[in-house]
């Protein structure tokens, strides 16, 4: 290694998110990637792979500084919910980045309703519950009344279920209780409405924007995200409100500088209510394929540039868009042939039952497909 090799880390990085390498190397970094699976692609493509949970912070240091590599790393990124290690690695390396603190409220809902509260952030009325009788006691249920249960913490949609019975409340809560690290349960109203995905770079003086994703949840209970679209159909102005709202609900959690991205839900009559933020950007079916498709920008290339401190290309909202790139859970491809073109089938590695997700709550196998957006004559 030459004293002038700069290295970008990537830690917890999944197959889908292994395009990223070669951005890396595009802007001038080797990389370094942990990845707790020795056999996972990512470490494979790695310049230098690190076999470690992505929540070992002490393990993943070591190594650094026992290969005398601390100062080579020059950035640092998690595409899961790993950001509270990403921060305090960022931190350890003075590495500019969001606080360990916010990172971690960010990784824990309880934590983070309670700051949207004081900052007047709207969000789904619910509560924390360390037990299935809390939850009983605290719930009423009425005509078209539903409530989702979910862990306080967890990777993804894992251990999320949607109730609309008193009965079903052991069952979702043991799946909640089973994929929280602090054994801690949110139950909260469940909101009829459209699903959106927002993404950007926070710094002190503002948001910079970087596109918002439709979502399509699958069917109850679980209603696993089955299809995601972007440009999104929002109106210019609701799309204002929410780069707004989703930058003050950044803000009210403590992030500072650095990628961010996030949840939020809105009802009939246009109310927004956000669901989570979180110091990285949404997952590779938004930010490496949709978004880059459909509004000719990519996250994670403008973060490179952001923290090269190079000019960085944000989302306009004004700009008309000729196509509406989609990702959706593969049923039949004949389906996907006759909608539009099809532009590329992503498959989780040893996965190959396209209709998986409708059993298990999970999607296997998505494809990346596009159609013109009419226009009002």
């Amino acid at each position: 290694m030459t004293d002038s090799t700069k290295y970008f880390l990537f830690v917890g990085m999944g197959d889908w998110d292994v395009p990223q390498l070669e951005m890396a190397a595009n802007k001038g970094y080797k990389s370094i990637v942990t990845n707790r699976d020795r056999n996972a692609l990512a470490l494979k493509k790695a310049d230098i792979p690190i076999v470690a949970d992505g929540r070992d912070v002490y393990s993943i240091l070591s190594f650094l500084y026992q290969n005398h590599l601390e100062d080579a790393v020059a950035c640092v990124y998690t595409g899961t919910e790993l950001f509270t290690s990403v921060a305090l690695i960022a931190q350890s390396l003075n590495i500019p980045w969001h606080s360990p603190l916010s990172a971690y409220i960010c990784e824990n809902k309880g934590l983070t309703r309670e700051k949207f509260k004081q900052h007047n952030i709207p969000y789904p009325i619910g509560f924390s519950a360390k037990s299935e009788v809390e939850i009983v006691s605290q719930i009423e249920f009425r005509e078209n009344r539903k409530y989702i249960i979910k862990p306080s913490d967890s990777l993804s949609a894992q251990g999320v279920t949607i109730i609309n019975a008193k009965t079903d409340v052991e069952n979702a809560f043991s799946r909640a209780i089973q994929c929280s690290a602090s054994k801690a349960v949110i139950c909260e109203e469940y909101i009829e409405g459209s699903l959106h995905d927002v993404n950007g770079i926070l710094t002190k003086d503002g948001l910079i924007r970087l596109g918002i994703s439709d979502k399509k949840a699958g069917p109850l209970p679980y209603a696993v995200v089955v299809e995601a679209s972007c440009p999104t159909k929002l109106s210019r102005d609701l799309q204002r409100k929410v780069y707004s709202l989703f930058e003050k609900s950044c803000r009210a959690v403590g992030l500072s500088g650095g990628p961010v991205k996030g949840d939020l839900i809105m009802d009939e009559h246009e109310n927004m209510y956000m669901m989570e933020v979180a110091s990285r950007f949404h997952g590779p079916l938004g930010s490496l394929h949709i978004i880059p498709e459909a509004l000719g920008i990519n996250p994670f290339a403008e973060l490179l540039n952001w923290q090269a401190r190079d000019s960085v290309k944000e989302h306009n909202i004004d700009k008309e868009i000729s196509k509406r790139v989609f990702a959706s859970a593969l049923d039949t491809k004949k389906n996907f042939v006759e909608k539009g073109r099809i532009l590329k089938i992503l498959e989780k590695p040893g996965v190959n039952d396209s209709k998986l997700w409708k059993s298990n709550n999970d999607v296997p196998i998505y494809v990346i497909w596009e159609e013109d957006i009419e226009r009002d004559s």
